[in-house]
């Protein structure tokens, strides 16, 4: 069986960009890398919270994106 090693994390704030011609809702993003992989989701929502606070533009999500390498069992 497989063991997944977590290597490093992301914060990525996903902002509503508004209505293409198509009547769809755009999105982009903001990324911040090399956020350290030990920190919990809980500290990393306040500090996603915090940046979106400094923005005058819609964030419609906070995610955090793990990078993983996956090694056969020891």
């Amino acid at each position: 069986m497989a063991q997944a090693v977590l290597k490093e994390s992301q914060l990525e704030l996903v902002i509503d960009d508004g209505i293409d011609e198509k009547g769809e809702t755009v999105f982009s993003s903001k990324r911040y890398n090399s956020v350290n992989p030990e920190v919990s989701d809980d500290v990393l929502f306040q500090a996603g919270q915090y940046l979106s606070s400094l923005t005058s533009e819609e964030i419609v999500s906070i995610q955090r994106n793990n990078d993983l390498d996956l090694l056969p069992d020891a």
